[in-house]
């Protein structure tokens, strides 16, 4: 055996071990923790599902990425510490291959601009499964029956940057452990009555309870919640929709106010205002603690409540911030009882009866370190269990068959992986181009995503038909 012979097989128990260090060694534990707090918080934890474990190489980095704070900007960081490894790593084989340096370096780019669009393409189909495929991540479990848990922001497709129905939004919320959600459609919210018409009358199931609001545009985005009737709110001002909403025994609150707001958080409580988002897990997880302090005094200097919610619009499959509310009877109350007693604790702004959570797994770093974000991403080895440890070194084992005794990037197992990705998104852009045609106006992004999608992949297609053809294993 050689000396580089013997280095491989080096590498991937290295590999293991320091992940088996990591998690046992180094350990950070997953949890869900007081938004304002940072406390544990004892009566709700977390549930990873045996599948999740058993394809944790595969699921556990992405979706460890998928609950950071802006968690695209860093998969693109990591794409390009891969296709740069990449590079480098067909520099030091040409190295070995050829004297002349200048040779080397030719020869190595041109490797790397041949393969460059397999390896994106790929990249694109891990991206684009994890953000729009209902795969295994984790959930909660909710120990305390008196607690209620309740997100006061959603989106279907119904909305121009939803991409996904009402009844896969209802299925997303029950799977996060949700008893109850507000679907909040970006100024409209005619078809969500409808939806609460037809949980009323039996015709989808009654869990999660749906609540009806809407995300108005103003001067701000504001979500006016518990809405009983249709109307417009296109080229009102401000204090109109909050008005008219407090008009329906509804609510009011601020979302994501910290995201290029430029009006104070008193000029919203001025305005009628009942309370602020602390928490937004469209927007990421961590704000700036000065921004979160003011608007904490606030509220709490004027009695306005505090939510923390998912803004969610049908990207991914993970949940990370809760709200829960105190209604011991939830189980014997009907429809409208459920429906009252939220929007009671909400209209009295009832603090005591609200607590916001939100899920914990690593100390978030600053964006100015994005560069050098997948460093600060090796934490996730710190979070696994036993059996997610198992899972990766069973899974180790395999890609050193497959990694080095098959030469994955000089073989045609690239090509097929890149030829197979290429399919999936031509078919998806199919699928929202489709859908773009039945929403009409209500939604904007089938249409947009579905062409890039569609035209993009079948560029792909091709270079991998081309790939597969002229590829040679030397």
């Amino acid at each position: 055996m050689t000396m580089n012979n013997r280095i491989k097989p080096l590498l991937f128990i290295g590999c293991g071990v320091l992940i088996v260090i990591s998690a046992f060694l180094w350990h950070v534990p997953v949890q869900v923790v007081d938004s304002l707090t940072k406390e544990p918080v004892s009566d709700i934890s977390v549930h990873i599902s045996w599948i999740r474990i058993v394809f944790e190489p595969f699921f556990g980095p992405w979706f460890y990425l998928l609950r950071a704070d802006q968690p695209l900007l860093q998969a693109v960081v990591v794409f390009w510490w891969g296709v740069i490894f990449l590079l480098f790593f067909y520099f030091y084989k040409a190295v070995k291959s050829y004297k002349s340096l200048k040779t080397a370096i030719y020869i190595s780019f041109l490797k790397w601009i041949k393969v460059f669009p397999l390896v994106l393409v790929v990249w694109m189909f891990i991206v684009f499964a994890l953000v729009f495929l209902p795969l295994p991540t984790n959930s909660i479990k909710n120990f305390n029956p008196e607690w209620v848990l309740v997100n006061a922001h959603s989106h279907s497709h119904y909305s121009h940057d939803g991409v996904i129905s009402q009844k896969r939004l209802m299925k997303w919320h029950e799977k996060n452990g949700f008893d109850a959600f507000f679907l909040t459609e970006h100024n409209n919210h005619l078809k969500t009555l409808e939806l609460i018409g037809a949980q009323k009358s039996g015709e989808i199931p009654e869990t999660p309870l749906v609540l009806c609001g809407q995300e108005y545009s103003g001067s701000i985005h504001i979500l006016l919640l518990g809405l009983t009737q249709d109307f417009l709110t296109k080229d009102i001002p401000d204090s109109t929709a909050i008005n008219t909403a407090h008009s329906q025994n509804g609510i009011s609150i601020i979302p994501h106010w910290f995201d290029k707001c430029k009006n104070t958080v008193d000029y919203y409580i001025q305005q009628g205002t009942d309370g602020y988002e602390i928490a937004n897990q469209g927007e990421g997880i961590q704000y700036d603690p000065k921004v979160i302090k003011e608007i904490v005094e606030k509220c709490r200097e004027h009695g306005l409540i505090l939510l923390g919610n998912c803004d969610y619009h049908g990207y991914g499959n993970a949940a990370f911030v809760w709200n829960a509310l105190y209604i011991p009877n939830w189980k014997q109350l009907d429809q409208d009882g459920k429906r009252n007693e939220i929007m009671e604790i909400f209209r009295n702004r009832e603090n005591d009866r609200i607590r916001t959570f939100n899920y914990s797994d690593r100390t978030v770093f600053s964006l100015k370190y994005l560069p050098i974000s997948p460093v600060y991403n090796l934490s996730y080895f710190r979070t696994l269990d036993i059996f997610q440890v198992l899972s990766w070194l069973v899974w180790l084992g395999f890609g050193y068959i497959l990694f080095i005794k098959t030469n994955f990037f000089q073989t045609r197992i690239l090509p097929f992986i890149s030829l197979a990705s290429s399919v999936f998104i031509v078919v998806l852009g199919i699928v929202f181009l489709r859908q773009g045609v039945k929403l009409g106006d209500y939604n904007h992004i089938y249409t947009d995503y579905g062409n890039y999608f569609l035209w993009g992949g079948l560029f792909f297609l091709i270079y991998s038909l081309l790939a597969l053809k002229f590829f040679k294993k030397n």
